[in-house]
């Protein structure tokens, strides 16, 4: 059984999903995030080097959440897990 897990979590950059890449990455997981922070993404790629991948994504844009996937996918198996913590409200 694999110990580390490959994580996929959208909204990464602040609030819970920043919380859970960060904890996941201590833990030794590597994590495929995104957000659309572009110098949170920047940092967090610095942070987190060693187990995340990170990128700057609108996931409200089809295309870039299909380039980003595709990247992911190409990179790796299916992940073992997937957080999908971004969102929108319309209010």
């Amino acid at each position: 059984m694999k110990s580390s897990k490959t994580i996929v979590i959208t909204g990464c950059t602040r609030g819970l999903g920043l919380a859970l890449t960060e904890r996941f990455c201590e833990r030794g997981h590597t994590v495929f995030g995104c957000g659309r922070n572009e110098s949170v993404v920047s940092e967090m790629s610095e942070q987190f080097h060693h187990y995340g991948h990170f990128a700057c994504v609108d996931i409200s844009a089809e295309a870039e959440v299909h380039a980003w996937a595709s990247d992911i996918l190409e990179n790796m198996d299916s992940p073992d897990i997937l957080i999908n913590n971004a969102g929108v409200i319309n209010i």
